[in-house]
């Protein structure tokens, strides 16, 4: 459902992940903001919706989860570490609708063996 003057999410090309969202009205980033979408979405049941940034962006998208249920407009929070001018109708940020799994927690003594080590994800292995 989109607000009124809201503009409809799109795909560049049709094998594309992501959808581009839009800005719904004018606002300047400085350092923080909030930008609304004017984009309501009913998700597919056992999906999540996953906001990224574009990659031709100058600005930080903070990563944003969309849950089943939820039916809010969809809101990107954006960090630039200088004053940033968002006009209505500039591309975002992508969504990108993905499964959903729902494994339940629990404590567990011992984990299985590990490949990897647990440095950080550092790896030694030098590249020439």
């Amino acid at each position: 459902m989109l607000e009124e003057g809201a503009t409809l999410p799109t795909r560049k090309n049709p094998d594309d992940a992501g959808i581009d969202l839009y800005a719904y009205e004018d606002i300047e980033i400085n350092p923080i903001g909030i930008v609304r979408t004017g984009v309501h979405i009913e998700l597919p049941e056992g999906t999540v919706g996953l906001i990224f940034p574009k990659s031709r962006n100058n600005h930080l998208v903070m990563a944003g989860v969309v849950d089943v249920k939820y039916r809010g407009e969809i809101l990107v929070k954006i960090f630039s570490p200088l004053p940033l001018q968002i006009k209505k109708g500039d591309a975002i940020a992508q969504l990108v609708i993905a499964p959903a799994y729902f494994p339940i927690p629990f404590q567990v003594d011992k984990l299985s063996e590990a490949v990897r080590e647990s440095d950080g994800g550092v790896t030694k292995q030098k590249f020439n």
